[in-house]
């Protein structure tokens, strides 16, 4: 048989090809850590790839036809498998390659691989542009929030308060103060902040981090684009509509690409709420000018933050107080 040469990471379409014809079942080791592994089933027209189970969801792959995802028990532990079965599936192996590539090199957990490699296949597919996976997550969170809202609020109301695509500092402007929304598939409360004046509070205006920690859903939650029917339903025929579609259309949403977003979220527990206060750990301008920091010499500030262990605020409005109580 033909193996990789040891500069490459992956057996050669070549090398696949000599598996496929030989009709004989094998298993192919793709160096790397975590492990992963190549399992290909001639007879079957079948591909697998396979990696340690840890504590990842399995991605819902219930809208392609020929890809599935599911959990086994393989030497003496429990597995994570793609599938890839039919005809073609010599043309599909650079896509399994990829999925390897990010587990391996990106460090990122199966699900977050697969339907990431998958979500950029079909961009490719389609010739059309989406938003990043973070960007998606991001969306999602905020598009919850604003339907929280809606059924508080007067619906052209609700729809004002979405800041963050008129490109201000806070995604939320309630009367109570401002609301930045942050949104994290990871098993821990840990979000990404992009920029030193996220968590800077308005002068006067009191500033809250609320804080959305979502998973995979299987066939249960809702997809992006099943989010945004629901909050055009409760919009139809009200003042705020075409707000809604202006702000949509400034984040980067297109309607024609909404077949580019299959992933299906839900909570994954009950969103926090955390006032940004003296106490809370940020970087801001105000912070760094403290610290004797001149903040035009950082060409960009992004950090990840851990709300773990943090005091959770009790002295909110009525609005966050309410979303906080769900789960």
């Amino acid at each position: 048989m033909t193996t990789p040469e040891a500069s490459q990471r992956h057996l050669s379409r070549e090398g696949l090809g000599e598996y496929l014809r030989s009709g004989a079942p094998a298993v192919v080791k793709i160096e790397g850590s975590p492990a992963v592994y190549l399992v290909i089933e001639p007879i079957l027209r079948r591909l697998v790839l396979r990696t340690p189970l840890a504590r990842q969801p399995i991605p819902d792959l219930s809208a392609y036809q020929h890809i599935s995802a599911e959990t086994i028990y393989w030497n003496d532990g429990r597995w994570c498998e793609l599938r890839i079965e039919g005809e073609m599936i010599a043309d599909a192996y650079p896509v399994l390659c990829s999925i390897a590539d990010r587990i391996q090199l990106q460090s990122l957990d199966f699900s977050t691989a697969v339907v990431g490699a998958l979500s950029s296949l079909r961009e490719l597919l389609a010739g059309a542009q989406r938003l990043t996976e973070q960007q998606e997550i991001g969306l999602f969170g905020e598009l919850l929030f604003l339907k929280h809202l809606l059924g508080k609020k007067v619906t052209a109301e609700a729809v004002a308060s979405w800041r963050g695509p008129e490109g201000e500092e806070h995604d939320m402007a309630l009367a109570e103060g401002d609301v930045e929304v942050k949104s994290t598939t990871t098993e821990e409360r840990c979000h990404w902040i992009g920029d030193v004046r996220q968590l800077e509070p308005t002068f006067g205006r009191r500033l809250w981090l609320l804080s959305f920690q979502l998973t995979g859903a299987g066939a249960g939650g809702a997809s992006l684009p099943e989010l945004i029917e629901e909050i055009r339903a409760l919009l139809r025929a009200e003042s705020g509509a075409e707000e809604f579609e202006a702000k949509l259309n400034a984040v980067g949403w297109r309607d024609d690409t909404a077949d580019l977003y299959v992933r299906r979220l839900r909570l994954r527990s009950k969103p926090e709420c955390y006032e940004i206060d003296h106490t809370f750990p940020a970087i801001t301008p105000q912070r760094l000018a403290a610290a004797g920091l001149d903040q035009s010499r950082f060409v960009q500030i992004r950090y990840m933050i851990d709300l773990r262990g943090l005091q959770v605020s009790s002295d909110v409005p009525e609005s966050l107080s309410t979303v906080s109580a769900e789960g």
